[in-house]
């Protein structure tokens, strides 16, 4: 009898949480969203992106400035600074935004252009940290530094590093492309269910993780090349490595 009691409790239980997640999920599909603009001069060497379920988009601008913009859904609070040259975007994170996989249509972003001209600007660091957000870098940015940190979220990496990358997600999609034009850097890529893809890379030491997800490598050449996935598939076309350890 007991037994019976515990096990109906189950059921009950999870059958309110899922109601109450796909609730929440529905109730972002019908959000209405606020957007904010901000753009700054010269004097940025660093980015800071803190929020939980806003997809993020690291972008070129040709005019000079910086410039961000923020779709977040209304009453949301957020904030836009730059402190001793660093810029810091935040949203306030509240828990329905951890469980945006029920969204049906979340819709909020934010949008970072950063000035590029007609020459490379290195930049000494991008930190981007999401729950559930995708992270996107385009093509002409430059950075010494890049650590981007992700849940449930894709990352599309497309820019370039001097120094060290680092990009971890939990059940989200790594790809990395043509990161070649500074070949002195350590890339570091961890994922633990999401397959992970590197394409037209070119770095000192590259270092791939995964438990479940799969990794393919191709058109890549490496100093040293460290791949380990426990369950997953490793697929290398076109690697060059001048030390490699697979496991």
């Amino acid at each position: 009898m007991k037994k019976g009691c515990w096990i109906a409790g189950a059921i009950l239980i999870t059958l309110g949480m899922i109601i109450f997640f796909i609730g929440a999920g529905l109730s972002a599909g019908s959000m209405e969203y606020q957007t904010a603009e901000k753009s700054f001069g010269g004097g940025i060497q660093s980015i800071h992106v803190d929020c939980a379920a806003e997809d993020v988009y690291i972008r070129p601008s040709t005019d000079g400035e910086f410039h961000v913009l923020c779709s977040v859904p209304s009453g949301m609070g957020y904030d836009i600074k730059v402190i001793e040259g660093t810029l810091t975007v935040t949203t306030q994170k509240e828990i329905l935004d951890y469980f945006t996989f029920f969204d049906f249509g979340y819709e909020a972003k934010i949008t970072i252009q950063l000035p590029v001209m007609n020459t490379v600007v290195c930049f000494e660091s991008l930190t981007v940290d999401t729950a559930s957000g995708d992270i996107h870098v385009a093509e002409q940015l430059l950075f010494r530094r890049c650590d981007l940190n992700t849940a449930s979220g894709d990352v599309i990496f497309k820019g370039d590093v001097q120094g060290k990358m680092n990009i971890e997600t939990t059940s989200g999609d790594i790809t990395v492309e043509d990161v070649s034009q500074a070949p002195a850097y350590e890339c570091i890529l961890n994922s633990t269910s999401g397959s992970v893809t590197a394409k037209n890379l070119n770095a000192t030491a590259f270092i791939v993780e995964t438990t479940s997800g799969d990794v393919l490598l191709e058109n890549c050449k490496f100093g040293a090349l460290t791949a380990n996935a426990v369950s997953g598939e490793i697929e290398l076309e076109g690697v060059d490595a001048d030390e490699c350890y697979i496991r």
